[in-house]
């Protein structure tokens, strides 16, 4: 990565190496911050009494200035950076990269990304940066097609034949170029000696029949391998775009043949399917692109790609078992491919908070929606198609409420459908990370969509949670604040008689978005410290937290005494320190 390049943290040597060099690196004064670069380089270093005061988005910001000044100390000369696939780049790499832009730097960064990749908002921002310039690529041109194909295949020249097929064929895509230099090797058509090209004895061009499209062609080369390095080559497709051949050898289904697995990994490396991942404390392996891994996951049938994931999901299981936090993501993903709904969603959600735990929270929302997807929910992402569901859905919500009021919410009947009662738990918990992330009509949406399904299908212990944040939606939309102050009072009530582990929730969402509208602060004051306890008592670290801040921030806008803030403040600080990272 980069900041392992900078830092002199080299993949290739242990984590307990890595760390020492990325601290030796660092400039004296910016050692005791090095436990920050924890998910930048993949180390685990413990907190100095400097970095453990950091927490949630005061850890999140200080890791992005610690970065910033280490691009700094690396710009005493003119540098570039070059980043490949920029679609797949993270909510946080983003943010660095904006801050990055407004600072007066020697840094270049070419950014290389798919069109029409779905960007994140940032990247249409850095494009309004005067300093970014955007270059678009046309195709290849005949000369540097050929000079494509000569490189792969390793030859000084083509035959005119070749070289023709593949540049009108390919139409000048780099990939495609590539695929049909290999199809064309591996089919036999062509023969290479020392350097040289030629069509092969007996062949002729004109009646060879390749298929029109980029996957057509790795399909073809892949239908060519021996039966165990394609299966190999298929069970690396499940796990991911890089791979370890320890997974393959425990994961293969025929023992007989485990023996021969390195044989077949060393296969497709020679086959042009795979590449040797740069030395490492262990081997690795990845595939040369990620659509020749989709191509091969996309050959196994349905159900033969559900056996091997649950099979890989118990590998993880069992690998990590004493550490599972590194591997949240990935055992979603498994469990989730195995058709495990309930294992998927359980893993979705840890991998959330941990994300949002980590200043992610754009990655936590999108998570946390998958969770609900799983469950039944799928909710729209567009804007147009989300603001028609949120008037729709408070059309739904008007028609059920009719002639009903607030109270009679606490007697519903309890949902009697399982399904139903998870994806509203599910919905709950994925709001703070759409809150967070800024991204307000999928919140309100989400909201929306909880109270009504528990108005259609009964309570749940997460019903004052639900009603809550449909109390703070409703003050948001109506200038009246009466009925949302009655609906979050409410869901305070229904928190302590049935659901004592959501009273920081309900509590927090009352006191900091509802109430203070309605009624004055000062009286109630104690309230939010005594939910703050209760948060923590309950396992609640995130809103225990909110409370325990928020009591702070009441007590200074209630006209308290200044000694009597910062005596508060300073007790709330070291109860919160520590608490908010996964």
């Amino acid at each position: 990565s980069v900041f392992a390049s900078l830092l002199d943290a080299d993949e290739s040597a242990e984590p307990a190496e890595r760390a020492q060099r990325a601290v030796g690196a660092l400039p004296e004064t910016l050692r005791p911050l090095a436990p920050l670069l924890d998910l930048v380089l993949g180390i685990e270093l413990p907190d100095s009494e400097q970095s453990k005061a950091l927490q949630g988005e005061r850890r999140t910001l200080s890791r992005r200035r610690l970065l910033l000044r280490v691009l700094a100390e690396a710009a005493s000369e003119p540098l570039l950076i070059g980043i490949d696939d920029g679609h797949w780049l993270d909510s946080a790499s983003w943010a660095l990269m904006q801050e990055l832009a407004g600072q007066e730097l020697p840094i270049c960064i070419l950014l290389a990304t798919r069109p029409g990749a779905g960007l994140a908002p940032e990247f249409d921002e850095l494009l309004t940066e005067p300093t970014t310039q955007r270059i678009s690529l046309a195709p290849l041109d005949p000369g540097e097609s050929v000079a494509i194909a000569r490189e792969r295949l390793a030859v000084t020249d083509l035959p005119q034949p070749v070289a023709e097929l593949i540049t009108e064929k390919a139409g000048g895509n780099p990939l495609f170029t590539e695929e049909l230099a290999y199809a064309l090797r591996d089919t036999g058509m062509i023969e290479i000696d020392s350097g040289r090209c030629g069509i092969a004895a007996g062949h002729d061009l004109a009646t060879l029949a390749l298929p029109d499209t980029i996957e057509g062609i790795i399909g073809s080369r892949i239908d060519r391998l021996e039966p165990q390095p394609e299966l190999v080559l298929k069970i690396a497709s499940a796990v991911g775009l890089t791979f370890a051949p320890e997974v393959i050898h425990d994961v293969y289904p025929l023992r007989e043949e485990r023996g021969q697995i390195d044989y077949s990994l060393d296969t497709l490396v020679r086959r042009d399917l795979t590449v040797r991942v740069p030395p490492q404390p262990s081997v690795a392996y990845s595939f040369r692109h990620p659509l020749t891994r989709e191509v091969a996951y996309n050959r196994m049938l349905f159900s033969q790609r559900r056996e091997l994931h649950r099979e890989l999901a118990g590998w993880f299981e069992t690998r990590f078992a004493d550490h599972l936090d590194p591997v949240f993501a990935t055992l979603a993903h498994h469990w989730s491919r195995a058709g495990d709904a309930d294992k998927g969603c359980h893993y979705l959600e840890l991998a959330s908070q941990q994300a949002l735990n980590n200043g992610l929270s754009r990655e936590a929302a999108n998570l946390g929606l998958r969770a609900a997807e799983l469950l039944g929910e799928r909710l729209p992402r567009e804007p147009e198609s989300v603001r028609a569901m949120i008037a729709q859905t408070m059309g739904s919500i008007a028609e059920l409420m009719s002639g009903r009021g607030v109270q009679s919410i606490a007697d519903l009947p309890p949902a009697a459908d399982p399904g139903k009662a998870s994806a509203i738990e599910a919905l709950l918990r994925v709001g703070p990370a759409l809150f967070v992330s800024q991204q307000p009509e999928l919140f309100v949406l989400v909201g929306l969509r909880n109270f009504l399904l528990t108005l259609e299908y009964g309570t749940t212990p997460s019903t004052p949670g639900v009603v809550a944040i449909y109390a703070m939606i409703l003050r948001a939309l109506d200038a009246d604040a009466r009925q949302a102050f009655e609906l979050a009072s409410l869901a305070e009530q229904l928190a302590e008689r049935d659901s004592p582990a959501l009273r920081a929730y309900a509590g927090f969402v009352n006191h900091w978005f509802v109430k203070h509208w309605s009624e004055p602060i000062g009286p109630d004051l104690d309230r939010m410290r005594e939910n703050a306890v209760h948060g923590f008592r309950h396992g609640d670290v995130m809103f225990g937290c909110f409370n325990s801040a928020g009591h702070v921030v009441q007590l200074e806008a209630s006209g308290a005494a200044l000694a009597d803030v910062i005596i508060a403040g300073t007790a709330a600080t070291e109860e919160i320190a520590g608490r908010v990272r996964s």
